[in-house]
């Protein structure tokens, strides 16, 4: 519901509704009388007070609000969430699965890489399915089955998709139709729709995997729904009632009666006035209408004489006389009446042609589901055959093993010509849990962390990955710490947020879950961050077991490799080639030493002044730094500090500092020194 909420145009509208509503006999008893059963145990919703109390709310107010019949609820059950793969709001966000983290762009996000689906079902399953990727092994490869068959069968492929294209959306139309809002042409569109059942259905079946004969014989063709609306609906029904052109001749005596009226009107005039014609022998006989007498026979009046006795005089005038018949007055009332009886009558026929069809609706419903399914995967099969995907062996172990991994997203967006470097990635519980990366800014760290997180998110939904084989461990949670953000109107700070968020992690990962860390505390001072930040990592090792790609610029944090048995470090490659760095996007082992971020600053077009000056303030630095011995292990400079002792990191007194500096050590004798002490003691404890 978050990430539903998070893709609306504006803030939700939020209905308040009496609390005698959250009640679990009220909701069972709503929930039984729609389904007409005795109890809730077939939903297996009998000993869940909770679900069937929330079942119950959302049945009784969206009752309320449609004012209609809810025939297209027609079962409920219970998603556990044991039984998919909950992605938290950050996850989500870092990920871009369905948004870019860019406002107002969707071009950057994975769903815009993977929905290749044909049909309005397809893209809202598939839009489910990113909410709600699978956690069972078996259940992973019976959609890779699938997947597997289609792109093994691409000339096969092709046809499915043209057709899943011509199917329309048969849920939403079965729900116009049960909520009696379906139009003659909508029920036009679920007549060419399932018209296109046999030719889709054949087209699986035809394949020589079991897979997709399977999904074939559960396809169901309603040949029966078919024949009720092509013997009602013309050709092409209109969308307003009342026209005559809904339903085909023959259907409705009465209405054909009627629709001939409305549009054989003037031919039948002109038929009634040349037979009464030659029948009276008045050939200026003639028959009009005004809107006052309505139809009428007008004969001149040196002819009136000649008019029959069955004449009824109906006025004279000073040349003529206008005369009616009982047949004509029949005729009249067909003629006027003709327009509202043919609205009356279509729309009582549209009305039981809908209530024909609505009893098909549980079995329809069934249909469209499927038709959604084989959607998503041949859309997976489409993705996987045009950017080289590879079917993931998903397994109950715990090695992560990712060859030449690609981002999804990244390696389509790349400018004409730039080719994305692939990585391969080893982890597991056991020998590498944790994996520290180290390079610069820029050089591809958080892409090689997302990267890593979207390919075992891509397994877990049944479709084939970017990269050329991959081994992927069911996996029970993604979680990732990525960037800065904050939440002002709450009064939460950055560093506030992302402990938050670490906090979320530590707390809620297990040795199943893949934790994905890039910069954790940056927000804060150096000593603070470098503290929290192996504080995490050990918990992570220690207590929590998860598999971690932990990225930083705490060059620091790569001693953990040295105090932990299942840490490794690597690091992004980079190459400085005459003062300029070249980033090779490579993943290797190690460990860098530079962030080079006084080059991104110059890519970024900070002034040649500020430049030069931060390389000056660098070069002093790391002077100061090597003499104060700063390559020693972060464990020992904390060390350091607890005992009181100067480190790189801690200059407490730059005057005091100035002060031994200036002392002319080779000249002063023993008295002058111990007093040169005494002052600098005095000073220090001022």
């Amino acid at each position: 519901c978050e990430a539903v909420v998070r893709q609306l145009p504006g803030p939700p509208s939020v209905t308040r509704v009496e609390s005698w509503h959250y009640d679990v006999e009220f909701a069972t008893t709503t929930l039984t009388r729609h389904f007409e059963t005795r109890s809730l145990k077939g939903f297996g919703l009998d000993s869940n007070a909770l679900g069937s109390m929330a079942a119950g709310v959302l049945l009784h107010y969206v009752g309320e609000t449609q004012q209609g019949t809810l025939r297209q609820i027609t079962s409920i059950r219970t998603l556990l969430a044991d039984s998919i793969m909950i992605l938290d709001s950050a996850t989500r966000r870092n990920l871009e699965i369905h948004a870019s983290m860019q406002p107002g762009e969707r071009s950057g996000a994975l769903i815009t890489i993977l929905d290749r689906t044909c049909s309005p079902m397809g893209a809202r399953l598939l839009r489910w399915w990113l909410q709600a990727p699978l956690v069972s092994v078996e259940g992973i490869q019976r959609r890779q089955d699938v997947v597997q068959a289609f792109v093994s069968d691409p000339e096969r492929l092709h046809p499915i998709r043209d057709a899943l294209g011509s199917v329309g959306d048969l849920e939403r139309l079965m729900t116009k139709v049960v909520t009696d809002r379906a139009t003659a042409r909508d029920l036009d569109a679920l007549r060419r729709g399932l018209a296109v059942l046999p030719r889709l259905k054949e087209q699986i079946a035809g394949s020589a995997d079991a897979a997709l004969q399977r999904t074939a014989d559960r396809l169901e063709l309603h040949a029966e729904v078919v024949q009720i609306l092509e013997t009602a609906l013309s050709d092409e029904p209109p969308v307003a009632i009342g026209t005559g052109r809904m339903f085909r001749t023959g259907y409705h005596a009465e209405l054909d009666e009627m629709v001939s009226a409305l549009t054989n009107g003037k031919a039948w005039i002109q038929e009634f006035q040349e037979r009464e014609r030659e029948q009276t022998g008045i050939a200026t006989l003639k028959v009009a209408v005004n809107n006052v007498f309505g139809y009428y026979i007008e004969i001149s009046r040196a002819q009136a004489a000649k008019a029959p006795d069955a004449y009824e005089r109906k006025q004279t005038l000073t040349n003529a006389e206008r005369f009616t018949t009982s047949e004509l007055k029949e005729l009249e009332r067909k003629l006027l009446s003709a327009e509202d009886r043919v609205t009356q009558l279509e729309s009582e026929l549209l009305g039981a042609l809908r209530q024909r069809v609505a009893e098909h609706v549980e079995s329809i419903q069934r249909t469209s589901a499927l038709i959604a399914a084989i959607d998503c995967l041949a859309s997976f099969a489409d993705t996987a055959i045009q950017f080289g995907y590879v079917r993931p062996t998903v397994h109950d172990g715990t090695d992560l093993k990712i060859h030449q991994g690609r981002h999804p997203v990244i390696e389509r967006v790349l400018p004409p010509g730039v080719a994305f470097v692939p990585n391969s990635i080893l982890l597991n519980t056991t020998e590498q849990q944790i994996q520290v990366i180290t390079g610069p800014n820029m050089s591809g760290k958080s892409s090689y962390l997302r990267q890593v997180g979207l390919i075992v998110f891509l397994a877990h939904l049944g479709s084939f990955v970017p990269a050329e084989s991959a081994t992927v461990p069911l996996t029970d949670r993604i979680f990732t710490r990525v960037g800065a953000q904050d939440n002002l109107v709450a009064g939460e700070s950055t560093f506030l947020v992302e402990m938050q968020e670490s906090a979320n992690i530590l707390n809620n990962a297990t040795a199943r879950s893949l934790v994905l860390l890039d910069e954790v505390g940056r927000g804060t001072a150096t000593f603070d961050g470098i503290s929290i930040a192996w504080a995490i990592a050990e918990y992570l090792h220690e207590v929590v077991g998860a598999k971690t790609l932990f990225a930083t610029h705490y060059h620091e944090l790569t001693d953990l490799a040295a105090h932990f048995d299942r840490v490794r470090n690597v690091q992004v490659e980079v190459r400085e080639v005459d003062d300029h760095i070249v980033f090779t996007h490579r993943v290797v082992e190690g460990h860098s030493d530079h962030s080079f971020g006084i080059h991104v600053a110059r890519m970024a077009g900070l002034p040649p002044s500020v430049i030069a000056t931060a390389q000056d303030v660098l070069d002093r630095l790391e002077s100061g730094a090597q003499r104060a011995g700063a390559r020693s292990s972060a464990v020992e400079r904390a060390e350091l500090q607890r005992a009181g002792q100067l480190t790189m990191f801690q200059v407490r007194d730059d005057a005091l500092r100035r002060k031994v500096d200036e002392l002319d050590v080779e000249n002063m004798t023993p008295i002058q020194a111990l007093k040169a002490l005494a002052d600098l003691k005095g000073h220090q404890d001022g």
